[in-house]
């Protein structure tokens, strides 16, 4: 049985594109019943409309590694870039100390362009 097979759809918060700046689905939880490291799932193709039972299970950590599943490296390498500027909003959403909405709030969305606001920190007004 796979990682995502053991994995209650009701603790995820899924995130498109357009609240990470990377170019596929994210899946974020908290920690549940997991006794395994902090991860989060990955969408191995492009776009909103992903399947999470092909996603591969990113660490949360410095390293960012893949644990489960297969990636490319460029999207490793964004994912860890996404990772890395909300290592804290992530880490607290895990361990239950924030909901969904609380760590969407907090988010920095990534972007190949410096100038992009949420990468500043700054609040996107809606």
């Amino acid at each position: 049985m796979s990682g995502v097979e053991q994995i209650d759809p009701y603790l995820l918060s899924v995130l498109f594109a357009r609240e990470t700046g990377l170019p596929v689905t994210v899946w974020v939880r908290t920690r549940g019943t997991s006794s395994g490291p902090a991860n989060l799932m990955v969408a191995t193709s492009p776009g909103d409309r992903a399947d999470m039972y092909e996603a591969a299970f990113v660490a949360l950590g410095p390293e960012g590694q893949v644990v489960e599943g297969c990636l490319d490296p460029d999207l490793i390498k964004a994912v860890k870039r996404w990772t890395g500027l909300n290592a804290g909003c992530l880490l607290d959403h895990w361990d239950g100390r924030t909901d969904s909405v609380e760590m969407v709030r907090g988010l920095i969305t990534v972007s190949s362009s410096p100038a992009h606001p949420r990468e500043s920190g700054d609040p996107v007004v809606s």
